[in-house]
């Protein structure tokens, strides 16, 4: 198997593998949230496949789409509601499934080779089992299509392909205001002196932190952790200069350390 990985790269998006397994099946069952591309479909129908299509009817699934293939002969569809979100494609010769395509794409153009996407490939037995069982669940518990259904979907896709119109106009001007003049290129980030000593103390903070959160809730329950090492901090220095004690050290410091807190809090 060439691929097992799809990422619609363009040298190996779904579309031209999807096209590679279909040549070798005489059934094809899908499961895709979304559909709109008739592409396929209409090709593996008119080379005498069958076809098991199993959608959301809602929108973006394309009503326009839905009827082209609704009437062509060894094609059956069935639909469910807003909670059906899975795409896999399962490939069947003779009765046998030899293979899954499962992932991230709908059944669209932006799913088969426009979108940035990511499938895998399945041919292990024990998948392709597991991937026949779910198809066939979500079959039973899914309704035929009916004409008087497509009649329906047909104004609310109507009303949608309104309002997409407006919404893809806002999201390219969107885009278009944040990336213009905008690269992805890493750039090394400049960080002050100042900045340098921050990011250091609250390294050492957090570090004292962990040594001694369990004592300080313990001996202070009500107190943050992050106060008691404040005052901590002042007791140390106190401390240190008055009896000119040695500074904890990497090797120490998580003996030396939870033992001068339990001082200072005594």
């Amino acid at each position: 198997m060439q691929y097992k990985i799809l990422t619609n790269d363009k040298d190996k998006n779904l579309k031209i593998i999807l096209d590679d397994f279909a040549d070798k099946a005489d059934t094809v069952k899908v499961a895709t949230a979304f559909f709109s591309d008739t592409e396929f479909i209409i090709k593996w129908l008119d080379h005498s496949k069958r076809v098991d299509l199993l959608v959301s009817l809602r929108p973006p699934t394309n009503y326009y789409s839905l009827k082209n293939v609704y009437s062509k002969l060894g094609i059956n569809i069935q639909f469910l509601g807003d909670k059906f979100h899975s795409k896999f494609f399962i490939f069947y010769d003779k009765g046998q499934p030899f293979a899954c395509i499962i992932g991230s794409s709908n059944f669209t153009a932006g799913g088969l080779y426009k979108n940035i996407e990511t499938n895998t490939i399945l041919s292990d037995p024990i998948y392709l089992t597991e991937i026949e069982k779910q198809f066939s669940n979500l079959w039973a518990q899914s309704f035929s299509l009916q004409p008087t259904d497509l009649n329906n979907f047909k104004t609310v896709f109507d009303n949608f392909q309104k309002r997409a119109q407006q919404t893809e106009k806002e999201q390219a001007d969107f885009e278009k205001k944040i990336l213009t003049k905008r690269t992805n290129k890493k750039k090394k980030s400049k960080v002050g002196k100042e900045a340098k000593q921050y990011f250091a103390f609250w390294r050492v903070v957090d570090e004292v932190k962990g040594i001694v959160n369990d004592i300080s809730k313990q001996e202070y329950p009500n107190v943050p952790a992050y106060i008691s090492i404040d005052h901590f901090w002042h007791w140390v220095k106190v401390v240190w200069v008055k009896e000119n004690r040695p500074k904890p050290n990497a090797n120490n410091r998580n003996t030396v350390i939870p033992k001068l807190f339990k001082e200072y809090c005594d």
